[in-house]
């Protein structure tokens, strides 16, 4: 068997995460056999939001009262899926990676 991918598509620097696609032809010589072909599509989001609070307050000439709170919470999604396209119709016949989160 041989594979033969090529990208279709490439990280937008602009985007806050990342999208891919590949398109492969499988190309059997023993035995002999139609090649068939499969799709890979993979995303990657990242999301961080950060919160902080500072809070600071003179007791006396000596002493002050500091008090902070600092939170950061992370929302990444991952899309990776796949398919095998039937060589004849050109019509998705079956998911190979299923869609994650």
């Amino acid at each position: 068997m041989h594979c033969s991918p090529s990208f279709g598509g490439r990280p937008d620097a602009a985007a806050p995460g990342e999208r891919e696609h590949y398109d492969y032809t499988n190309t059997y010589s023993v035995p002999p056999a139609v090649p068939n072909y499969d799709d890979l599509n993979l995303s990657l989001d990242l999301l961080t939001t950060e919160f902080s609070v500072d809070y600071s307050l003179p007791l006396s000439k000596d002493r002050t009262l500091k008090v902070g709170l600092d939170a950061q919470k992370d929302n990444d999604d991952f899309g990776n899926s796949g398919d095998t396209v039937d060589p004849a119709t050109r019509i998705t016949a079956s998911p190979k990676i299923p869609r994650c989160h």
